[in-house]
């Protein structure tokens, strides 16, 4: 049996039919459908390219094939034109096929749509929640609230109807958008056990003279709020902390950015990395760093956060989505306020040994989220939707 994966990602494919991808969702990402399936269909937004950058690695191969749906940027466009993207779905999906999406996906209601006029059931993968998304200081867009209303409603429906639906939290997600069938949650961390440091940063380890925090996260929008963690990043400085900031991501507001760290005379102390695709050239950024800081608006469990965890680093972050699954009270502050997190950020570094002991409790809570333990949860979660498809294909 294969598995179909609706997710909302866009992928790019040259003209020998590889599909590429930029950082995520790469050829071994499938590797943990493969081993339930026979084989995955990826159905996503793919677009031809003329050429790859070096550093992207190919997201198909055997026994992982890619299928393109209809994209247009205008709301109201993909609406009108829902005809053929149902027509698209029906030529996909096999009666044999199962069915997981990844969710929130705007495509999913047209999937969904069709698979309970057959009856056929399917699986939810909850990675995100719409309500964060579209709100004021994250994205601008004319419909904002509409989108928010619309995005949140489908996500409820489709929950309620889901056979079994994971998520990326343990708490936050279910409470919001309850599953009607089976529930389960693991993340989307990749995290190997040898990815883990087995001792915890000692007090020496931490340096006042030049001290390096490190941001992740993409520039296409501002949820991961770059916005404040560069205001912040001011206030430390103009205090007189010897701040170096080093940030990981890239998009089309990288432009914005760097205006924003000229106007705040950050040139000299922060450094616009762009991506970074190689998991091992980001643990040896985290590994040279001292904080890392996650101020973003909205969030699930966040891989990013989980791995600079797993490499024994202090952490601070928004108190918002799945972050206060991993991080104490002591170490959040509320999101879109630069000054608590410049005051959170000062009062940190001023005690090497907090941040050793920071270093240790995120050691521990990090070795939650490995490979060994998740894929257990997720085969589990598989198993359940292969099973269920087979028992409909048995009794038709």
């Amino acid at each position: 049996m294969k598995v179909v994966v609706l997710l909302d990602f866009t992928f790019y494919r040259t003209s020998d039919g590889k599909v590429w991808t930029p950082n995520i969702f790469g050829y071994s990402f499938w590797q943990r459908y493969l081993r339930v399936f026979d084989g995955v269909k990826v159905v996503a937004v793919v677009h031809d390219s003329e050429s790859i950058p070096e550093n992207w690695g190919r997201a198909d191969g055997e026994r992982v094939v890619f299928y393109a749906v209809p994209y247009n940027t205008k709301f109201i466009s993909c609406l009108l034109n829902s005809g053929k993207l149902k027509k698209t779905f029906r030529e996909i999906v096999d009666n044999n096929d199962a069915v997981i999406c990844r969710v929130p996906s705007f495509h999913t209601h047209f999937l969904v749509s069709m698979l309970k006029r057959f009856g056929k059931p399917y699986g939810l993968e909850v990675t995100t929640d719409p309500r964060g998304f579209y709100v004021p200081g994250v994205i601008k867009h004319p419909l904002s609230h509409f989108l928010r209303w619309y995005y949140t409603g489908r996500l409820r429906d489709q929950c309620s109807s889901a056979y079994a639906v994971s998520y990326a939290t343990e708490k936050v997600l279910q409470q919001s958008y309850p599953s009607g069938g089976l529930s389960t949650f693991y993340s989307n961390v990749e995290l190997d056990d040898a990815d883990v440091k087995p001792i915890a940063r000692s007090k020496d380890n931490f340096r006042k003279d030049s001290f390096g925090i490190i941001f992740v996260g993409n520039l296409h929008n501002y949820v991961k709020a770059p916005d404040i963690m560069l205001k912040a990043a001011s206030m430390c400085i103009k205090k007189g902390k010897k701040i170096r900031l080093s940030m990981i991501g890239d998009g089309r507001l990288r432009p914005e950015i760097e205006k924003m760290a000229r106007f705040l005379s950050l040139t000299k102390h922060v450094k616009i990395l762009g991506n970074i695709s190689s998991k091992k050239a980001v643990f040896e950024l985290l590994d040279v760093s001292d904080l890392f800081v996650m101020p973003s608006r909205t969030e699930t469990i966040p891989r990013a956060m989980v791995e600079a965890m797993a490499r024994g680093l202090p952490c601070i972050g928004s108190n918002v989505g799945g972050i206060p699954e991993l991080l104490t009270s002591e170490y959040l502050y509320p999101p879109d306020d630069a000054v608590a997190l410049a005051d959170k950020i000062m009062e940190v570094i001023d005690s090497p040994e907090r941040m050793s002991h920071m270093s240790a409790l995120n050691i521990e809570t990090a070795t939650k989220y490995t490979n060994e333990k998740l894929d257990k949860k997720r085969t589990e979660f598989y198993i359940w939707i292969k099973t269920a498809t087979e028992n409909i294909i048995i009794n038709n």
